[in-house]
Parts: C-alpha cells; structure tokens; sequence
C-alpha cells in the first residue's frame, strides 16, 4: 500500500516536491500524490448521491454542441438536483447554463458530457479566503454501456473513473481535480452512471484550449494522455490500452482573463504549501493510526482485529493493473479509494488504516492470489 505514513510524506508534501518539478514526475511519485488526495478527499465526504462542497470557478460561457443525447438521460439538471445541493441545481437553470451533449466512445462505455453551469462557491478554503470572488463551475456526465446492458450494482461498485477538467499549458498531473479544490457526487439512475463534478476556475484560462479528461483509473494517468511541453497541448495517447477520453471544452476565449488566471495560479499554489496547525486531538488520533500500522507490520493481525468487525459486504477480489491494485467501498456515508502496490507486498499481503471525518477507523487487508489477483477486506473498529 502506498500510504502508510511511517514511508511516505502526507499529501500536502508530496504534492509540493511535484510542484518543485518542471518535468514529468515519475510515475511512482505521480500514483502517490493523487492515490493519497483520492483516500483523503473520499473520507472527507464526496459520497454518492452527493456533491461535496468545494471551490470553483468564474461564470462560464460555452457554445452549444448538439450530438443528439438520447431522450432516456437525465438532465443535467436533474443530475444536480439528484445530488441533494439546491445551489448547483439552480446553476444548471441559470443563464451561464450550457447543454452540450457530446458523446465519446471508449473500452464497453459511452461518456456524454452533458452540460456545464456556474454557480457560487459552497465552501471556504484556503484559495477562496483570498479570492473572495471565485465561484463555482459544474459539469454533468452520463456513462452506459455500448452493449446497452444497465450498469448493475455488482459492476458499479467495481467501477473506477478519474474525470477532470485539464488546461493546456499546465502540466496536467499538477493541475486537475485533485488538486484545484474538486470533488463530486455520482449515482446509478436506470441503469446509467451519473456523475457530477466541480472544480477550481478554469474559465479565466479561456484563451487557451481547455479539456475534460476521462480514464478508468482513481488518479490522473500520464501514460494515457500526451503533454506536448512546446506547445501545451494535451492529446490522447493512441498506444495506452486503458480508456482514455478527452473532450474539447468549447469556451468564449473573451471570457479569458489572463491577471486573475496569475493572481489564481499563485494563490493555488501558496495552498497546497498551507499547513493546519494540529490540534492536540488531531495528534493523538494520528498516534492511534499509527500505532494500528506498527501492530500489522509486525504481524499481528489477530490483536489488532479484536477490536474491529469484518464488513463482508465489501470484501472483494481484485485484479492487477499495471502493477496495482485499485480498491473502493462504500461504508453508506462516502465512498472509499484506495491503490495498493504489489511492490510494497510483505509475504503477499499489504494493509492501510483509514479514519473518516466521522470519526470510524477502517483497516483494509489484501491477501495476495496465486492467480494474479488479491482478496481485500475492509475492518470497521467497533466504538
């Protein structure tokens, strides 16, 4: 597992020695910083049914791009209003409300982007305190099957997209949803996946081709995507084998305001170097985590699971890709992810302690198959 705080810098530091680098960061440091922010931005709350609160964007201006969604989709509309936030249904009724409906074919799915909206920001952080005007930018996608079969629980829960807005001339693996204040809600409608997302203004940056990326992993894939450092274009890499998507965002280059998009890239980057100070409570909780961690890694697994229970309703078996393993599970609040390498296997297993907002422990278990495959298992302490 790449997260095991006694090997690895929490994910405000492994984002800041990326941010160090003008080039491509190796792929190892790449899967870490965005596998982390996706286990941390999960246990904070970005459940299906959903949308988190987060920062976004400046009002936005598209043009229409009719390809003839089909009738049985939701509306973008509804998808916001399915999310439970009144705010970001009420964007999607706005006058800065775009349909666009264009649709990409890639592995079994079909990904139509159906419209984007503005809206004010829903939370506080570190980049709104300075730019008090931001607010924010939403986008809706539809996924289904291309052999017309529904989407069906069993499938969903081992479904994994990494879906985000990109902007040409920043390095795509830095500057994304994961690190821009994203996050989203998505549920499974009719037997189509739902997905809404949100994000930091990528508007003030209209003069340059903006994109929305889509690839079947929990973080951003470098391998599935070309940067071209000359040029700042980002295009589909035709030899990566996973799915790969990326559409055009048709953006009013007027809308473009290249002293706020600066003032934004500065602030932005001062945030992810912004440290909370801990309180005495955060540090006594990190203690026990790391406790739990000392216990499995000296093998005793028995001792540490007295005092927590099994949900058998996430155990899973999982297969490999590209030397990994991606795990997710829903405990009824938030979804969970988590990236296990095989190369930090000990004797063919691997384990991560995780604590939600809410205050539940979890500890995941993966026990390596003589078929390339793992069994993983999901504890829950008992309070």
């Amino acid at each position: 597992m790449r997260c095991k705080p006694e090997k690895e810098h929490k994910v405000e530091e492994l984002i800041q020695i990326a941010l160090a680098s003008k080039e491509e960061p190796v792929e190892e440091l790449n899967r870490k910083i965005l596998s982390r922010w996706k286990e941390k931005s999960e246990m904070k709350g970005f459940a299906k049914g959903r949308m988190t609160a987060v920062v976004t964007a400046v009002c936005v201006l598209l043009m229409t791009v009719t390809v003839g969604a089909a009738a049985r989709y939701l509306t973008a509309e509804q998808v916001a209003e399915r999310s439970g936030d009144t705010e970001i249904a009420a964007a999607f009724r706005g006058e800065d409300a775009v349909e666009i409906n264009e649709t990409r074919e890639a592995g079994d799915y079909r990904f139509t982007l159906m419209g984007m909206a503005s809206g004010k920001a829903l939370t506080q952080s570190n980049v709104l305190e300075n730019i008090p005007e931001l607010s924010g930018i939403y986008a809706a996608i539809a996924i289904e099957r291309l052999d017309g079969r529904p989407i069906d629980e069993e499938e969903y829960s081992n479904m994994t997209f990494f879906i985000s807005p990109l902007i040409q001339g920043l390095m795509p693996w830095q500057y994304n949803i994961a690190s821009m204040n994203g996050g989203y809600s998505e549920e499974v409608v009719d037997g189509i996946l739902y997905r809404l997302i949100s994000c930091d203004d990528v508007i003030k940056f209209a003069d340059r081709k903006l994109y929305l990326c889509i690839s079947n992993t929990i973080f951003y894939e470098t391998a599935a995507f070309d940067y071209n450092e000359v040029t700042g274009e980002i295009k589909e890499n035709e030899n990566y084998k996973g799915i790969h998507v990326l559409f055009d965002l048709p953006v009013d280059a007027s809308k473009a305001d290249p002293a706020a998009a600066e003032e934004y890239l500065k602030v932005l980057e001062d945030s992810w170097n912004y440290e909370e100070e801990k309180s005495e409570e955060d540090i006594k909780r990190e203690e026990s985590i790391q406790a739990l961690y000392d216990l499995l890694s000296q093998g005793k697994e028995q001792e540490v699971l007295e005092d927590f229970v099994l949900m058998e309703e996430v155990t899973k078996t999982v297969h490999e890709e590209d030397g990994s393993f991606a795990y997710q599970f829903d405990d009824g609040q938030a979804s969970h992810a988590i990236l296990f390498d095989r190369s930090t296997f000990q004797n063919g297993k691997d384990y991560s302690v995780m604590e939600s907002e809410d205050g539940n422990c979890y500890i995941i278990l993966l026990t390596e198959n003589s078929d390339q495959t793992v069994n993983i298992k999901a504890y829950k302490k008992i309070k």
